[in-house]
């Protein structure tokens, strides 16, 4: 990415992050990752509200999931049951 455009991208990654951190409910953490699409570089960005090391293990697990089509995430209501 030039200059310009890694300016933008970080400016509308700090007001994404600054959003999501308002709305989500405290004790949860989150990261908005951010890629060229056809990039052969591999280049990306995130924002998070957590350390390094628990993004990492969020994306191994998700990745290990959703390679193998797992269901991995279930909405579950206040009483408790899955949804």
């Amino acid at each position: 990415m030039n200059d310009a455009k890694d300016k933008y991208t970080r400016e509308w990654m700090q007001l994404i992050g600054g959003v999501v951190k308002e709305v989500i409910p405290e004790g949860y953490g989150f990261f908005v990752f951010v890629f060229p699409f056809g990039d052969e570089h591999g280049r990306s960005n995130y924002i998070s509200n957590g350390n390094r090391e628990d993004v990492i293990q969020t994306m191994k697990e998700f990745i290990k999931r959703n390679e193998h089509n797992e269901d991995w995430m279930t909405h579950q209501d206040e009483g408790g049951d899955s949804g």
